[in-house]
């Protein structure tokens, strides 16, 4: 019974890995881990989309530019708040980029550094809106390219070793190179079942 019982454990490990691997590679748009402060972030039916998805680097940034920058948005909670045509549901359990109406920012913002990407509704006027609305070293608010953040009195720094979620081909890049782990992990996973069934069937035998 204990044999079979680790043949039917390494199986179920086959198939979970088998339906993770399915999963991220018809992922539409993989971003980064939802935030347990943000339940609703995931709705697919929630209005706007995450920053991250309708944005994407200016090409004069360079590779480590990008990693600091969204590593910074990222630490920030900046990434994947959503930007939106009319804000978000007063009962929602998210978070949104709501620029303050009549506010201006002096010095360089989110603007100079990211370019919108019109989708789900959302034209470039308005998010480019949004993105001139932050900026990138203010007073109150600080998004260096060395990924270090600052949102009032909290500040730090976080740092992805490349950027893997603005831009379709930062995203695509992260996508493969999580299949290509996710292959290795099920071969391996398919080789050791192969091995306990061996040994499963070789005991059975031996008590007929």
């Amino acid at each position: 019974q204990r044999v079979t019982a680790t043949v039917a454990e390494q199986q179920n490990r086959v198939t979970s890995l088998a339906d993770e691997r399915q999963q991220v590679a018809e992922e539409p748009n993989p971003g980064p881990p939802p935030k347990p402060t943000r339940p609703d972030g995931t709705d697919d039916q929630a209005p706007g989309v995450p920053l991250y998805m309708c944005v994407d680097f200016t090409e004069r940034l360079d590779e480590a530019a990008r990693a600091g920058l969204e590593s910074a948005l990222d630490a920030a909670g900046l990434l994947d708040a959503r930007i939106t045509t009319e804000g978000l549901p007063h009962d929602s359990l998210d978070a949104a980029l709501v620029p303050q109406q009549n506010a201006t920012t002096s010095g360089a913002t989110l603007a100079d550094v990211l370019v919108p990407t019109p989708t789900a509704g959302l034209d470039a006027a308005h998010i480019s809106t949004v993105l001139h609305a932050i900026p990138l070293d203010g007073e109150v608010v600080h998004l260096g390219r060395d990924g270090r953040w600052r949102l009032g009195p909290l500040a730090g720094r976080y740092l992805h070793d490349e950027a893997r979620y603005i831009g379709h081909a930062a995203r695509e890049r992260r996508r493969a190179e999580r299949l290509e782990l996710l292959d290795g992990q099920i071969a391996e996973a398919k080789s050791e079942l192969a091995e306990r069934t061996a040994r499963a069937a070789s005991t059975e035998e031996r008590r007929t």
